[in-house]
């Protein structure tokens, strides 16, 4: 501005007698003589260059003016930045010093107590912690003392002393939340997660802003699924420190988990503003799972579109690429946008060409699913061969289509498929092939293809008819391909699964038998001949030739414990104990317990089989509650899960975990050992009355002074019991301490107190114990008939009738001839009539139900019940027999040929049917006649089953 005002000055200005300045020429400027109104001129040209150049002052004051106001307002906001910032800094370093100087304080006491503890133990004086407690409360109040001794104690598993002394800590100041605290985490040391809520309660009623108890309570209040109460915590939280982003998370996660999509939504966009960062270091990982847990909300909420959208527009952020393209198929074919959603399955499938969820999609896309006319089965082979034209090595793509295929075009399918596996050696092809065997059609053209191999195999060494040889081969495809000698070995493994499967025991050894003289070396081949031999009802010969197998390749785990489960079921259970613990850790002092501390439910399972079968009750029992533990830990194993993931931000993966954990006990193995510790339990229960009723006749038929007699007697055996049982506990809390003395480390494992079960056994109400398992079959397992008959025969005979006629009818929706619903429906309806202590108002209700159950009067019941089921199978015919007992006695005679007879009759049943059948038999005092000719015909159909070659 200074220099245009400059120029323009030179410009107009003149002085008298003076020239101007140089022309652009260089030539002097020329003079001009001017009138008397040039004067005029130049005042008026004056003035309004003093008037610009005061207009042009004012706008420069008027910008610096303004230049000096942005720089002062500035400097204020950088200055009050600063100061919050200094008043934060030093309200956060007054925090860190408190919680310095309580950490140190702790720490010293800590170090108190650790450095006694050493000492004590270091002399084998291993005493209890009254001196450390003595110690220490000249460090910290009293109660704060009481408190922690109370927690060292818990610690060192001493619980009645800690529960002593944190009940004085909390008697001496009932208002002070650090003792309600420790409280709570004692009684979660024991797992009794009910008293640690109302002693975290007790808590915060003292210190309503206490976050550290807030954040227990919030993750006890999750752990027992307490949905609502974990989400008015989690606002608690977010309400004390609405800084932290972990807590924004588990607000989410209880919205989530509670089924509110909305709440869920509203959390994540309030996260998303407040903290989700763009390109943080160290950051994209955990926003990478926090968009795609935001997608899940709004995939679940039924939202597609919305997480569609966020997914593409967040795809660069996202760091796990196969989550999402899977994501985005499944909401792309959710949608409907099937044109899409088939690329983008096909982008899978590329990924991976052995997927059959990708392949799944695609049909899905094309809408190739379910029932398929003519037009769209030729366009599903023609997706297939397209396919396989990209991607010749997939094996899903060759076994997929054959279940579609029929007819002519399955026969040339599964010839191929078949001749592939067999060159290159498949050992799992019948496992592969056998859900194709529900159709009759299909498995008999796979049996009569394997049997065309054997016989060209064996005679001409292919697979198909002979051809001619090289010389005199037109062109290459008449030229002989020599098929190697193995093709021949798998084909006879092959048939031997295919007619064990069949229950053609005969064939299925024939086959195997041919494939070990071809190769008498092949681990595989001595597995599946065993498992035939243990089909047929041979288990002694089936462990034996399992062993041999094991021998063969000492260094495989798999087959290792094949053979210990083969011995188990065989009965030998010393010998499978010594064969198991070859796999344990060499470091292990008790071998079969570290296999508890693995978890290892098979064994567990098998185990108490043994026992039972072997009629070692307790055992058995000891072993069905060592897997209910295995589960207990299992979910109780997710508590520290409930933070950690919020730390890591890994919500999709807890979430994922909150639903297992949920459906944890429909686990296989919990479901079988469930339903076999209620079987047995049942078992005892019935023993137990028996054995009751007979003491009653008994005593009814004594005088009063044997009365009497017996009675003191009693009294003498319990008094003695009871102080034997006294000393033993006594002697068993003296090696414990000694043990604890005498470690050095004080890490002594506790000791089962009752290695035989026989607490299990001589529990009061052995049915009452069922309910722990029986439970959790009833909630998670309720469309498995086993847990509703099982239901019905714990309520039964608990007298619950109500709930005995509610899983009577549930077991009928899902099975209405099941074999023990009927014999349990007649006995329902039985005690319900000889049972005069029946509440009045549920009598009424109770026959209703049964009257839905059984229509007509007993006898006609069970004689329709004959006709509808009793020839389908041996069970079947069972229960109408052991009915026939209850209810119409001279027909228990018909009832029992119609048995034998359908014995012979009826074809596919298993061994285990046959030899519940011979026990039911026995059972209804049947004929010594009836029982041989039973047992004749169950020989001729079970010639290597070792129970019938017993009777």
């Amino acid at each position: 501005m200074d220099t245009n005002n400059n120029k323009s000055a030179l410009t107009v200005s003149t002085v008298k007698g003076s020239v101007r300045g140089a022309a652009v020429s260089g030539r002097p400027w020329k003079m001009v003589q001017t009138k008397r109104n040039s004067s005029i001129k130049k005042k008026s040209v004056r003035t309004a260059l003093t008037s610009l150049q005061t207009i042009i002052g004012w706008a420069n004051q008027l910008e610096d003016r303004k230049q000096k106001e942005i720089v002062k307002r500035m400097e204020f906001e950088l200055k009050e930045e600063k100061r919050l910032a200094l008043e934060e800094k030093k309200k956060r370093e007054e925090e860190r010093k408190q919680r310095k100087l309580e950490n140190e304080k702790r720490a010293e006491v800590y170090q108190l107590v650790s450095a006694a503890k050493a000492k004590r133990m270091k002399k084998k004086q291993f005493k209890n912690l009254k001196k450390v407690g003595s110690d220490v409360s000249g460090k910290l109040d009293t109660k704060k003392a009481l408190a922690m001794k109370a927690l060292f104690l818990s610690g060192l598993d001493r619980r009645e002393e800690a529960h002593e002394v944190i009940k004085k800590a909390i008697k001496n100041d009932i208002n002070n939340h650090v003792c309600w605290h420790a409280y709570g985490l004692i009684y979660r040391a024991e797992k009794n997660y009910e008293e640690v809520i109302k002693c975290y309660t007790h808590a915060l009623r003292i210190d309503k802003e206490n976050l550290g108890i807030f954040r227990d309570f919030a993750s006890m209040q999750v752990q027992l699924r307490n949905l609502e109460a974990y989400l008015e915590a989690s606002l608690q939280i977010i309400l004390l420190r609405p800084s932290v982003k972990l807590f924004w998370l588990s607000v989410a996660a209880a919205f989530h988990l509670s089924k509110d999509f909305d709440g869920a939504l509203q959390t994540m966009n309030i996260y998303n503003d407040m903290f989700l960062t763009n390109g943080e270091r160290g950051m994209d990982y955990e926003n990478s799972e926090i968009i795609m847990y935001h997608a899940m909300i709004l995939e679940e909420s039924g939202d597609l579109q919305s997480a569609l959208d966020l997914l593409d527009s967040k795809e660069k952020t996202i760091l796990d690429k196969k989550s999402l393209k899977e994501t985005r198929a499944r909401i792309l074919l959710n949608l409907g946008q099937k044109k899409q959603a088939e690329i983008a399955y096909k982008i899978l499938f590329k990924s991976n060409p052995d997927s059959y969820h990708a392949l799944e999609g695609i049909q899905k896309s094309k809408n190739l699913v379910g029932d398929l006319n003519s037009t769209q089965a030729n366009a599903l082979f023609e997706l297939f061969e397209d396919l396989i034209d990209q991607y010749r090595r997939s094996n899903t793509l060759k076994r997929v289509p054959l279940n579609f295929a029929s007819g002519d075009r399955f026969g040339r399918m599964i010839d191929h498929f078949l001749r592939f596996n067999f060159q290159k050696g498949v050992p799992s092809l019948f496992m592969s092939l056998r859900a194709l065997y529900s159709d009759h059609a299909k498995l008999a053209k796979i049996q009569d293809l394997c049997l065309y191999y054997v016989e060209n195999l064996s005679s001409y060494s292919q697979f198909g008819e002979p051809v001619l040889s090289n010389e005199e081969a037109d062109d290459e495809e008449d030229i002989r391909v020599v098929e190697p000698p193995s093709a021949l070995l798998w084909v006879y493994y092959y048939l031997a699964q295919h007619f064990d499967f069949l229950g053609e025991r005969a064939k299925a050894l024939e086959y195997i038998e041919l494939a070990i003289s071809h190769t008498p070396t092949l681990v595989e081949l001595f597995m599946t001949k065993a498992r035939i031999l243990k089909h047929a009802g041979d288990v002694l010969t089936a462990s034996e030739v399992m062993n041999y197998a094991r021998n063969l390749d000492l260094q495989d785990r798999c087959i290792n414990s094949k053979s210990v489960k083969y011995m188990l079921r065989a009965g030998n259970i010393e010998e499978a104990e010594k064969t198991i613990i070859l796999f344990c850790r060499v470091d292990a002092v008790e071998k079969l317990q570290d296999l508890m501390d693995m978890q290892c439910s098979w064994f567990a399972y098998e185990s108490g089989m043994a026992y039972a079968a072997r009629g070692d009750y307790g055992r058995a029992l000891k072993k069905f509650h060592q897997i209910e533990k295995f589960f207990f830990d299992i979910y109780d194993d997710q508590f520290d899960f409930h933070t950690y993931s919020m730390r890591k931000a890994t919500l999709r993966t807890y979430i994922d975990l909150i639903r297992i954990e949920d459906q944890l006990r429909a686990h296989p193995y919990y479901f079988r050992a469930a339903i076999e510790a209620v079987k047995l339990y049942i078992y005892l229960s019935d023993i137990r009355v028996v054995v009751d009723q007979k003491k009653d006749n008994n005593r009814d038929e004594m005088s009063e002074a044997e009365r009497k007699k017996a009675l003191r007697k009693a009294r003498k055996a319990e008094l003695k019991g009871s102080a034997t049982e006294t000393t033993d506990n006594a002697s068993k809390a003296t090696v414990a301490v000694s043990t604890v003395n005498s470690s050095s480390n004080g890490a002594a494992k506790k000791k089962d107190d009752d290695p035989d079960g026989i607490k299990l056994l001589n529990e009061a109400d052995l049915l009452t114990e069922s309910l722990k398992f029986l439970k959790p079959l009833l909630q998670l397992s309720p469309n498995r008939i086993e847990s509703q008959v099982l239901g019905a025969s714990v309520y039964l005979r608990r007298k619950n009738y109500l709930l005995a006629v509610k899983a009577l009818k549930k077991g009928l929706q899902i099975d209405a001839g099941n074999p023990e619903l009927h014999k349990l429906a007649v006995q329902l309806a039985l005690q319900v009539e000889s049972d005069g202590n029946i509440n009045e108002h549920v009598r009424p209700i109770v026959l209703d139900g049964l009257k839905s159950i059984i229509s007509h009067d007993l006898k006609t019941f069970n004689s329709t019940y004959a006709n509808d089921y009793a020839k389908k199978s041996l069970l079947h015919s069972v229960a109408v027999a052991e009915v026939s007992a209850m209810v119409d006695s001279p027909s228990l005679v018909a009832a029992i040929d119609a048995l034998i007879s359908l014995s012979s009759r009826i074809f596919g049943y298993k061994v285990e049917d046959a030899i519940a059948a011979h026990k039911s038999l026995v059972k209804l005092n049947a004929s010594q006649a009836q029982i041989q000719a039973f047992s004749a015909k169950c020989v001729a159909i079970f010639p290597l089953a070792s129970y019938f070659k017993a009777q």
